[in-house]
């Protein structure tokens, strides 16, 4: 695809999945523990489940997000165990970039070893800070030893919180399909515990660098 091209497919991925974000109806609860809510729904983009998840963490929004974001060298690479590493493949202009981002095996080796190739684009407003990202497939090969995953319109949102400057309401939509042979139905069953280890990884590593 033609760099020129990418804006205006980044700027339909922002408005989908902020939608998504701001939309409060046909949500079905599936967990609300240890801080951190998590809803799924049918996807409108393919035959899977789309999640949300919300959660507050101490610190103020720039911060959490640089903790966050999907970057090479990213402090996210530190504390997210499923996140294997992020390389930086194109950089189409400052705030759109194609990334490729590795994970881990998961459930003693039963979810293999996944990569994903992802248009990402950064969104700053008086209200947020947010990586938006969908995966491409007409660019780079698949890597050895990974099975090629596809994020469909996906984002992480770090929200201000009213008269708290130094929380951050942290809230995700995530549309994976990790393609291969697992079941999706093992995948829905996995993402609610999933969320919260996100969560609770996060809010440890920012614990930690508080003391530090």
């Amino acid at each position: 695809m033609p760099a020129e091209e990418y804006e205006p497919l980044c700027q339909e991925l922002i408005q989908k999945v902020t939608r998504y974000a701001e939309n409060k109806c046909s949500w079905s609860l599936m967990r609300n523990q240890e801080g951190v809510i998590v809803y799924q729904k049918r996807s409108h983009d393919f035959p899977g489940m789309m999640f949300k998840a919300e959660g507050l963490v101490n610190g103020p929004p720039e911060l959490i997000f640089k903790y966050i974001e999907t970057a090479p060298n990213s402090p996210r690479l530190e504390w997210d165990k499923r996140l294997a590493g992020v390389e930086s493949l194109e950089v189409i202009n400052p705030n759109i970039t194609l990334m490729r981002s590795y994970t881990t095996a998961e459930l003693t080796g039963i979810i293999h070893a996944r990569d994903f190739v992802d248009l990402i684009t950064t969104v700053k407003t008086n209200d947020y800070l947010a990586n938006f990202a969908v995966s491409v497939t007409d660019k780079f090969p698949d890597q050895p030893n990974f099975i090629r995953g596809f994020n469909y319109p996906s984002g992480i949102f770090c929200f201000n919180v009213p008269g708290e400057p130094n929380q951050t309401n942290v809230l995700c939509i995530l549309q994976p399909d990790v393609k291969g042979s697992v079941p999706g139905e093992l995948i829905d069953a996995v993402m609610p515990s999933s969320c919260e280890e996100f969560y609770r990884c996060l809010r440890h590593f920012v614990e930690k660098k508080n003391k530090a």
